[in-house]
């Protein structure tokens, strides 16, 4: 014979199975958000991280070219692509290089929360004699 209690614990676990199925169902919209906005943000510093990268390697290319903003552009387009503007600055024993991107942040259903950003990064190098 079973204990009269038995399936009222029953009941019970089923009603509490229930419960944290609905919870779950009202929370995931949430941590979904959460991730997604966590992840636009990891977009943005890998991002800015590149056009850090290449604005160095544009501002080196150019302290050591004799065609210095040719120099500068093509090593910032090839460290980062095409789509890159270099602004190039020298002056009588430095260069100076800037270097912008339009990021779009376009990721599902956090991008219209977060607006598009100008990312940019510039660096100066005392000029050394060309070694081309």
């Amino acid at each position: 014979m079973s204990h009269p209690n038995f399936h009222k614990g029953r009941i019970h676990a089923e009603r509490d199975r229930g419960q944290a199925t609905v919870e779950f169902v009202l929370t995931l919209p949430l941590v979904m958000l959460a991730v997604l906005l966590i992840a636009q943000f990891l977009v943005i510093v890998m991002t800015q991280v590149q056009v850090i990268n290449a604005t160095r390697n544009a501002v080196r290319a150019a302290a050591v070219s004799q065609s210095p903003s040719d120099a500068a552009l093509a090593a910032a387009r090839f460290s980062f692509g095409p789509d890159i503007d270099v602004n190039t600055e020298i002056s009588k024993r430095w260069v100076t290089v800037t270097a912008t991107y339009e990021l779009a942040t376009d990721l599902p259903m956090v991008g219209r929360f977060v607006p598009d950003l100008t990312l940019s990064s510039h660096f100066s190098m005392l000029l050394e004699p060309p070694i081309d």
